[in-house]
């Protein structure tokens, strides 16, 4: 046997690379990890190359790549390890660059409501408030798949918990009203910890135009960027919640998909539902959807149409249409609307309980 084709003689031997536990193997017919399925569909002997199949996961029709593996012939031991480590940085290089592509690639409803002059008439000022945790909260950072950092507010379960309630800011950013809310459920909910993330990279919204700019102006690449170092952040075993108002609400829906199995419950105040069914499929766990009946954009056809869309899915959805303005949850909002405020944070609480045991 020559000394090149040493490493892939056996029957059904994996060769494991240091990139994450990826796996490459030439002699068996294939190898399955978590990120993709990888089948040799030509292998010449008396040539010096294989030719690999890869199917990634998570796409409607799986992505099919082939790589020529130039082997020369001969090579020792010492030699073959160099190309096994540089067919590591191939593979991880191209898993790197499938996973940065997003999974929501354009702007959704709710941005695009950034352009629209009655939209963002509708948004009253929100009144000044000042947050002081009595709970401890801490603005955390943490890495982002496209090379960056990210922050949150955080504030820790009083003892080890795998459970994580993500919050999500209104179209205002990370203010100290999302930080209240945040502590909000923190001490209702029991022993979770909980995380409000900053979306728009420590930029916080002081008039409506501010407001329309970051929300419209977010790049979804690095939206979504930011929610997958969250969830890297609590870690693979952790149980998460979301909940957002707003701009916030679609990114609570988002944020649930992204989670895949490691979603346990999601709530979603007025926000733009993700209309993809392709992409509702993906979630891991039932919605409860909080609306405004008065406002004219997020309306009742939109909810309707969300229904429908979470029922062809598959997938469970309750929700609730009160009789009120966008943004009736705000406390700082002129517009508050107590009583409906109650009502439905009677049902958000309800439904986590139920849900993070």
């Amino acid at each position: 046997m020559e000394e090149w084709r040493k490493p892939f003689v056996k029957e059904k031997t994996k060769i494991f690379l240091p990139a994450n536990g990826l796996a490459a193997c030439a002699k068996t017919e294939s190898v399955e990890t978590t990120k993709a399925i990888m089948s040799v569909i030509r292998k010449i002997p008396n040539e010096e190359f294989f030719i690999l199949n890869i199917n990634r996961f998570g796409t409607k029709l799986g992505q099919n790549r082939n790589f020529r593996l130039h082997l020369e012939k001969n090579l020792s031991n010492q030699a073959m390890k160099k190309i096994i480590a540089t067919l590591a940085l191939v593979f991880a290089s191209f898993f790197a660059f499938s996973q940065a592509s997003c999974c929501f690639v354009k702007k959704d409803g709710m941005q695009l409501l950034a352009s629209n002059k009655a939209f963002i008439k509708s948004h009253a000022l929100p009144k000044a408030y000042h947050h002081v945790s009595k709970a401890g909260g801490v603005m955390v950072e943490f890495k982002t798949p496209d090379d960056q950092m990210a922050k949150g507010f955080y504030i820790a379960a009083d003892k080890p918990s795998n459970i994580t309630l993500f919050v999500f800011q209104e179209w205002w950013g990370l203010n100290d009203h999302i930080k209240r809310e945040a502590e909000h459920f923190y001490s209702t909910l029991g022993n979770v910890n909980v995380l409000a993330i900053d979306m728009y990279d420590g930029k916080v919204a002081t008039t409506r135009e501010e407001a329309a700019k970051y929300m419209g102006g977010a790049n979804p690449a690095r939206l979504e960027a930011i929610i997958k170092g969250a969830i890297a952040y609590v870690g693979p075993k952790a149980k998460i919640a979301t909940v957002g108002w707003c701009f916030g609400g679609s990114l609570s829906l988002k944020a649930s998909i992204l989670a895949g199995k490691q979603a346990a419950a999601c709530v979603m105040y007025y926000g733009m539902p993700v209309k993809d069914v392709e992409q509702l499929k993906l979630l891991q766990t039932d919605v409860l959807g909080l609306f405004a009946g008065k406002e004219q954009f997020i309306n009742l056809t939109v909810v309707k149409e969300f229904e429908a869309n979470m029922k062809t899915a598959g997938k469970g959805i309750q929700t609730k249409i009160f009789d009120a303005e966008h943004a009736f949850a705000n406390p700082s909002n002129p517009n508050f609307d107590k009583a409906a405020t109650e009502e439905a944070w009677g049902l958000a609480v309800n439904y986590f309980k139920a849900r993070l045991k």
